[in-house]
């Protein structure tokens, strides 16, 4: 007999039903496969893509339109890249933004609009590509 929390073990002439401790204390989830399906973002893919285009259209607007540094090579590999937003003040504080992106989707190219209120109101922005 299965209970919630619990699997089958076949001891010789029985079975058993021996309890698993919860994944981690308050999280709903009973298994690494749960969590898997709850957090794969590409079941709703297709609904992301107005959102894609929205933040690459107003990223190369923010490029055209601010001081940018592009393409900084800051590793051996091709993609471990930043763009620079400065603020005129050099010694503004730095904000570092590194996107998510599923490791599968967008460059930091579609998250240089997130630099332009920052350095508006004083920082420098890095935004970094990641590897």
């Amino acid at each position: 007999m299965s209970t919630k929390n619990s699997i089958e073990v076949n001891l010789p002439g029985q079975a058993a039903a021996v309890p698993q401790p919860p994944m981690l204390p308050g999280v709903p989830f009973n298994n690494p496969e749960e969590i898997g399906a709850e957090l794969d973002l590409t079941r709703s893919y297709a609904d992301m893509m107005p959102y894609f285009e929205f933040c690459l259209t107003q990223s190369m607007k923010t490029r055209d339109a601010m001081n940018c540094i592009e393409d900084i090579r800051v590793g051996a590999r091709e993609e471990e890249r930043i763009d620079v937003f400065p603020n005129p003040n050099p010694k503004a504080p730095i904000l570092i933004f590194v996107h998510g992106g599923w490791w599968l989707k967008t460059t930091r190219k579609h998250w240089s609009y997130t630099a332009y209120g920052f350095v508006q109101h004083g920082y420098t922005v890095i935004v970094s590509d990641y590897t």
